[in-house]
């Protein structure tokens, strides 16, 4: 496999985050349509404090961040076809580490086709550009620090309905990591499975899949993995319903080690009212990560909570909590995280943002450890 040149990235990236930002700066304020598309402009300020901008244990640096911020979404929508593309960009200026300010972004595509009643498709596309993970889930295993990173994910499904009960899916993936340090090796994925969905009545639907993987490394190895997996998702009431999937991975690792593993996922959804919802969610699974050559043994649990207090207000709330073993550096590492987020909006187009973040992670190499927290107030305009 040969992952994309970095250099190129860079010089391409930079530029298209210029012309996104000139057009979203020069562009009449309210959504506009062109040529049937649905173009919606936005821009954002945030500040935020933050007690240890480089994720180290001992030293830890504070500084106060201001983000500066614009994206568009654009919607186009036919009869029997959908594309929406979203995209941000970002730039980054810390008050008293001027070293770490920074420009990053993200663009995501989603199309759908419809050929016929039976056969359709599903195109996406994920590019980021960050130096610092954007979840609790990516800050779980990610190596610890500061640095800038790429990654681009690509997903392509083709589903066929058999019969109203039977369906059939078949998918392709890829993801590109790129990381902007000597000690990590750039990696990629390729991912190949298909899935058969059996629904039984209204309420409950079954599935059975197979999925192979491989991560390789530049200048390295490669991970093999074979995945067998069946499944439900039950409709316990109109706004409540679980999804619980259970297999086995083969894993032909890079030290030529094979595992055979159980893998568990489940997660529970309570749409309680057109104002609130909330769930919560299981997995346990052996993996490959994309920073090192290495297994990852782990289970992690994480829930989510959203409410409308009125038209006006709105509340996020989120825990996540891991804990992991790589099976060769015979390390463990264990995060712990919550954030809270309060929005309120001020006019039609105007939102006020107020957010608090915080990370534990433990783990067996001191390098790896850090707390931190956050805390940020923003100011957006979408149309």
């Amino acid at each position: 496999m040969h992952s994309i040149n970095r250099s190129l990235s860079a010089s391409l990236f930079a530029p298209a985050l210029t012309a996104a930002l000139i057009v979203a700066c020069q562009v009449s304020a309210h959504a506009f349509d062109m040529n049937g598309i649905d173009v919606k402009p936005r821009a954002s300020v945030t500040g935020t404090y933050d007690d240890n901008v480089t994720f180290v244990r001992d030293g830890e640096i504070d500084d106060f961040v201001t983000r500066l911020s614009a994206g568009l979404e654009a919607k186009a929508e036919g009869k029997t076809h959908s594309l929406n593309v979203n995209g941000n960009i970002h730039q980054e200026f810390f008050i008293d580490n001027s070293e770490f300010d920074n420009t990053s972004g993200d663009v995501n595509a989603d199309y759908k086709q419809e050929f016929d009643p039976y056969n359709r498709i599903r195109l996406r596309d994920s590019f980021l550009r960050a130096e610092e993970a954007r979840t609790f889930e990516e800050a779980f295993n990610r190596t610890q620090g500061r640095y800038a990173y790429y990654r681009n994910r690509f997903l392509f499904d083709y589903m066929h309905d058999f019969t109203k009960q039977w369906s059939l899916t078949g998918r392709y993936g890829n993801e590109i990591s790129e990381f902007q340090r000597s000690d990590i090796r750039d990696s990629s994925l390729n991912t190949a499975g298909v899935e058969a969905l059996y629904q039984h009545t209204s309420t409950l639907k079954f599935l059975f899949a197979y999925d192979f993987s491989i991560r390789d490394f530049q200048g390295g190895s490669d991970a093999e993995t074979h995945t067998l997996s069946t499944g439900v998702l039950y409709y316990l009431t109109k706004q409540l319903y679980a999804e619980a999937r259970v297999g086995v991975d083969f894993i032909d690792a890079f030290n030529n080690d094979d595992f055979t593993e159980p893998m568990f996922r489940a997660r529970l959804t309570d749409d309680i009212n057109e104002t609130t919802s909330w769930d919560i969610a299981f997995e346990k699974e052996y993996a490959p990560t994309s920073y090192t050559e290495d297994i990852f043994d782990y289970w992690q649990v994480s829930t989510t909570l959203r409410k409308q207090f009125n038209p006006r207000w709105n509340a996020y709330l989120s825990g996540f909590y891991g804990d992991g073993d790589y099976q060769t550096a015979d390390r463990t590492d264990t995060l712990w995280g919550a954030n809270v987020a309060l929005t309120y909006d001020i006019t039609k187009i105007w939102k006020g943002t107020v957010k608090y973040t915080f990370t534990d992670v433990n783990s067996d190499l001191a390098s790896q450890e850090y707390t931190r927290n956050t805390i940020q107030a923003g100011l957006a305009l979408q149309f």
